[in-house]
């Protein structure tokens, strides 16, 4: 009698356990083979012109930036 109570006790306890392996594995899943990481996409100036757009660089900056990648990558001007 015991032995069919605890049978059945932990059969719920198992599939929950079992339930959130799965989770845990399909998150990790998601979130590392689905992210990409958006400056591999795009070119150097892009982001340059970005940075500039959004303040976070002054323009004598964009400017000396921007020939350092004139120089280095031959982007067209």
């Amino acid at each position: 009698m015991m032995h069919g109570y605890w049978g059945w006790g932990m059969m719920p306890m198992m599939i929950v356990c079992f339930l959130l392996i799965i989770a845990i594995l399909v998150f990790f899943i998601i979130s590392f083979n689905g992210r990409k990481d958006y400056r591999h996409d795009r070119k150097p100036i892009e982001i340059l012109n970005e940075k500039l757009a959004s303040g976070e660089i002054s323009e004598e900056e964009y400017k000396r930036k921007r020939q350092i990648l004139t120089e280095k990558y031959d982007i067209d001007k």
